[in-house]
């Protein structure tokens, strides 16, 4: 696989194995990824990828009629890949 991009990453981390998951780096600088996955109470919710050296971030909604992405049911909802690309909770 070439150079992995942002739309590559999304299908990652919503239908990925641990292993693919846990591949993914930034494709601008390919630094190490986290994610935040927030519910909330009328069963939306937020899901936030950052990167840790390039500060891009993105934030997106989802809406009661979509399922958290896989690797929240994975890892958890806060994880990163350390140095070592073990995922590992923040919270």
């Amino acid at each position: 696989m070439g150079k992995m991009t942002w739309d590559d990453i999304e299908v990652i981390l919503y239908d990925g194995t641990p292993e693919e998951i846990m591949s993914i780096r930034c494709p601008v600088c390919e630094g190490i990824l986290s994610y935040d996955y927030q519910k909330y109470d009328d069963d939306e919710g937020a899901f936030i990828l950052s990167c840790e050296k390039c500060k891009l971030m993105s934030k997106g909604y989802l809406s009661d009629l979509h399922e958290p992405p896989g690797c929240v049911e994975l890892f958890g909802v806060n994880a990163r890949i350390d140095k070592d690309l073990k995922l590992k909770k923040t919270a």
